[in-house]
């Protein structure tokens, strides 16, 4: 980038700058709570879910898991999952 475009850069208002990138941002965008982790409905009814509040096991090793898709909002070109596990004892 030449000085004078970094110079326009750094003047623009971000108001501005949003205003310009709002069609891509759109584009680009899968929906509000889009989710690509959903509950399987068939195996739902077949394996015991317990929330939060029904937990009351004070032992380790009752686990609860999280996946999360790093997508950025854009489900093409490449990103990563992460699952994460937590000890339900360690949340008393």
């Amino acid at each position: 980038m030449d000085s004078l475009t970094i110079q326009k850069l750094h003047k623009i208002p971000a108001s501005t700058i949003d205003r310009l990138l709002k069609p891509v941002k759109e584009k680009l965008r899968i929906g509000k709570w889009r989710s690509f982790t959903k509950p399987a409905t068939l195996l739902k009814h077949q394996i015991p879910i317990k929330t939060f509040s029904d937990w009351n096991e004070a032992a380790p090793g009752y686990l609860e898991a999280d996946l999360v898709g790093h997508d950025g909002g854009n489900a093409s070109g490449e990103f990563s999952f992460s699952i994460n596990f937590t000890d339900v004892a360690a949340c008393f």
